[in-house]
């Protein structure tokens, strides 16, 4: 995926393997990679929270013992 400023690319498992940012010093265009080879910028992680008083979004306190 990508565009003028940035370009990612994403495994099948949904984890962000690159990061390249793109920018201009004077009339020269840079490209850094921003993950290192053979590391990840993201880790996706599903926490089961079920609310015993209110709705969503008031997560409890043993919400990162259901991981």
């Amino acid at each position: 995926m990508g565009n003028g400023l940035v370009e990612c690319s994403v495994d099948a498992a949904g984890r962000l393997c690159s990061l390249l940012v793109k920018y201009r010093v004077g009339e020269t265009v840079c490209r850094e990679e921003c993950v290192r080879p053979g590391h990840y910028a993201n880790q996706m992680v599903i926490f089961d929270d079920v609310p015993l008083y209110w709705d969503a979004w008031d997560v409890m306190d043993y919400h990162l013992e259901t991981r």
